[in-house]
């Protein structure tokens, strides 16, 4: 069961690092490309709420 755990935290960490990414690619396509920005938002908010989703299921 600790193995998978751990796995699991290890993904969390990817997805929290996704996140930070795309925050950073939102910051330049703001000034460039609406429909970039828009993509990357909407990419940022799936992640998000897989994020949220998993972290309800460990309570």
């Amino acid at each position: 069961m600790a193995n998978s755990v751990q796995v699991s935290s290890e993904n969390l960490v990817e997805i929290l690092d996704a996140i930070y990414y795309i925050n950073e690619a939102m910051k330049i396509a703001e000034s460039y490309d609406p429909k970039a920005f828009e993509l990357l938002s909407q990419a940022k908010e799936s992640l998000v709420d897989y994020l949220i989703s998993q972290v309800k299921d460990y309570e």
